[in-house]
């Protein structure tokens, strides 16, 4: 994925599993707190140790397709914002890329992030 730092909702990185970022990439809203996405970010942690308690796993990890759909996403998403039509910004780097911004409201951060989607993680034993 380059040397932009990537991750699934700003949270996991595939090849890193049972790892979790808090306030990761793309996780910085220009109107909304950190602590809201820290927040969200925990409950997403949460729901994660809830899953592998259930399914009785130990290891928990972001799929590869899973990442690289949501990056996709973001980055169209991007694309649209005002950091990224004609506004000088520190947020977007000398190549085009934002590893800061999250594009969408972030009611929609802590929806995405409040549980974990089955079909994004695989959980499986040590």
């Amino acid at each position: 994925m380059g040397d932009v730092p990537r991750a699934y909702l700003g949270l996991s990185v595939p090849g890193f599993p049972n790892m979790f970022l808090l306030y990761g990439p793309n996780t910085n809203g220009g109107a909304t707190s950190v602590i809201y996405a820290i927040e969200a970010g925990v409950n997403h942690v949460i729901s994660a140790l809830q899953e592998l308690d259930r399914r009785d796993a130990q290891r928990v990890e972001v799929t590869r397709a899973a990442a690289e759909a949501f990056d996709r996403e973001l980055r169209e998403a991007l694309a649209r914002t005002v950091w990224h039509t004609g506004c000088t910004n520190w947020y977007v780097d000398e190549n085009g890329n934002d590893p800061n911004q999250w594009p969408w409201v972030f009611a929609a951060y802590r929806r995405r992030t409040a549980q974990l989607d089955p079909g994004a993680y695989t959980l499986s034993a040590a």
